[in-house]
């Protein structure tokens, strides 16, 4: 379990750095899902070919990840939000994480984490 919410932490830490590639590249602001991260040939907006098709799908070390974008402002995605949960709590983890545009990851036992959740040290 421990290297599973290990895993969960640092996929959180590689998706935020490249929500903000992401950003950056396409000047459409954050993704709307975290499928236009994943793999395509040639990159594009709707595919940019930054992270592994299990991360885009939603799932990496037995945790579930939940991507939600905000709706567009002046045509960009500003905001996001993502949570990292056990896909069986007490198997494959103990500890619930969120993480936002901010970039700080934040974790919970017992339920989903929210921004309101102590942030790892």
């Amino acid at each position: 379990m421990a290297a599973n919410e290990a895993a969960a932490v640092e996929t959180l830490r590689t998706v935020n750095s490249l929500c903000r590639d992401y950003s950056r590249e396409w000047g459409i602001g954050y993704p709307v899902g975290l499928s236009n991260l994943g793999p395509a040939k040639p990159a594009t907006a709707s595919g940019a070919d930054l992270v592994e098709g299990t991360v885009a799908e939603g799932t990496k070390n037995g945790y579930e990840l939940t991507y939600v974008s905000s709706a567009p402002a002046h045509g960009k995605i500003l905001t996001y939000t993502i949570n990292g949960d056990p896909v069986f709590p007490g198997r494959t983890g103990r500890q619930y994480f969120f993480t936002d545009q901010s970039g700080v990851i934040r974790y919970n036992f017992g339920g989903p984490a929210s921004v309101s959740s102590p942030p790892i040290r």
